[in-house]
């Protein structure tokens, strides 16, 4: 089952198998924050768990360990619109403790830093401050 978000569409994974380094996936979280997004930067099949980047409200771009648990989505794009999977782990990283981007529930979030670290791009109507204040970052919007 796919659903859209925005102009993409994300993809129910039966496996922790069907993911990769360099995706963008999401989990279910609680009803305040019903979807959280982020990048893949690791996978432990054997012990069915994932280091990811997101991008959290009062902590900023943050690393974390987390159990593979469905329901788990794969944020579906088009190749030709995507970084290669070590640069999109490169983006997200290289944001990790920084405090150049300012989270808002509603136009700049985990979803938009994800979508960011894959594409490049924002959606629209998300604040771009910070974004581009690294210097091997400094693409245009």
């Amino acid at each position: 089952m796919t659903r859209p978000i925005l102009d993409h569409s994300d993809k129910m994974v039966k496996s922790i198998e069907e993911l990769h380094i360099g995706d963008h996936a999401v989990i279910a979280r609680w009803c305040l924050h019903p979807r959280c997004h982020f990048i893949i930067k690791d996978i432990n099949k054997e012990e069915q768990t994932m280091i990811v980047l997101r991008f959290k409200h009062e902590k900023g771009v943050v690393e974390e360990l987390i159990p593979f648990k469905k329901p788990v989505y794969k944020v579906i794009y088009e190749e030709y619109e995507c970084f290669p999977p070590n640069e999109v782990i490169e983006r997200a990283a290289k944001k990790k403790g920084k405090k150049t981007l300012e989270y808002n529930i509603f136009s700049n979030n985990c979803k938009s830093f994800a979508r960011w670290c894959k594409t490049g791009r924002l959606p629209s109507g998300s604040l771009v401050r910070g974004y581009h204040q690294d210097e091997n970052l400094n693409e245009e919007v």
